[in-house]
């Protein structure tokens, strides 16, 4: 049966990232909100089972990226207007940045070494580890999607590789498990307080582009 509402479907990795989104939009009958969890199987798979019960208009597929260019600071958001893989066809979205790539990877990009070896073969702007797999998919199911990514972490800036483990299967943060790595790496404290800070900064840049979108969009046939 036709989907008689067509929403605009607002997509993301962890909760965090669309904290602010979830409380703007939670009784609002024409956006959705999916979190799908961290990486490929767990994008495809979610996102996958959202289209065979949802026809949305577009998808706003949202969330913090590292920064390979260096000219990119915390805070910065992208609309790409590329999404792409080491070894694949990139993939042309609609975004108003035009000339930005986004870079999907399989792990994290942790160290200012391993970014500045990406932007250096790739030419890449940004990087993350989500939106190559759901692009393909909605492309496939010929559903526009808006990749919209705020620069957490700059080229500069170091992560923890454990960091990937903070959250759970669905998105959620795991507070015990960065815990867990501070007390056992006391002398990353600052470090970590660095990347808190960052984190939210980005998260608000994010949502202020992202409401503005949804409520341009909301408007369009």
């Amino acid at each position: 049966m036709p989907d008689p509402i067509k929403p605009i479907l607002i997509l993301a990795a962890i909760e965090t990232e669309a904290a602010g989104l979830k409380a703007r939009y939670a009784s609002d009958p024409m956006v959705d909100l999916l979190i799908t969890g961290v990486g490929r199987e767990r994008v495809v798979a979610r996102l996958s089972a959202y289209l065979d019960r949802r026809a949305p208009r577009r998808v706003l597929h949202v969330g913090v990226a590292g920064g390979l260019d260096p000219s990119l600071a915390t805070g910065r958001v992208l609309d790409f207007s590329q999404v792409r893989r080491l070894d694949e066809t990139p993939i042309n979205l609609p975004g108003a940045d035009e000339g930005r790539t986004l870079l999907s990877v399989d792990a994290i990009a942790a160290t200012p070494a391993e970014k500045r070896g990406l932007f250096e073969q790739t030419g890449a702007d940004a990087v993350d580890m989500e939106t190559y797999h759901a692009a393909r998919l909605l492309e496939e199911r010929r559903v526009p999607l808006h990749a919209i990514r705020a620069i957490c972490d700059d080229a500069g800036m170091a992560l923890p590789p454990e960091s990937a483990g903070w959250v759970d299967d669905t998105g959620r943060p795991r507070a015990a498990a960065a815990v867990r790595y501070l007390l056992l790496h006391p002398h990353r404290l600052g470090a970590m307080l660095k990347l808190q800070r960052a984190m939210k900064q980005a998260t608000a840049s994010l949502t202020d582009a992202v409401v503005r979108t949804v409520e341009a969009s909301r408007h369009e046939a």
